[in-house]
């Protein structure tokens, strides 16, 4: 199993909230094909990240496939 990338993290989880990339786009004041950009690239934004987060019910890190914990080395 492959650990989640931000691209198919961010999909999926506009997706389980059942929301069209327009309603992404106008939540976030953006056009459509920002959003769209965002989930084919995988890259939102530093300024965003948290706003879209939040919209989409989720921590920053799950949204773009990161690690929930650190370990210590």
């Amino acid at each position: 199993m492959r650990a989640a990338n931000a691209s198919d993290r961010l999909k999926e989880c506009r997706e389980a909230k059942e929301l069209r990339l327009s309603e992404v786009a106008g939540a976030m004041k953006v056009d459509q094909s920002t959003v769209w950009r965002w989930e084919q690239s995988g890259r939102v934004p530093d300024d965003r990240k948290l706003e879209l987060a939040e919209f989409l019910d989720v921590t920053v890190a799950y949204m773009m496939g990161w690690p929930e914990t650190r370990e210590a080395a």
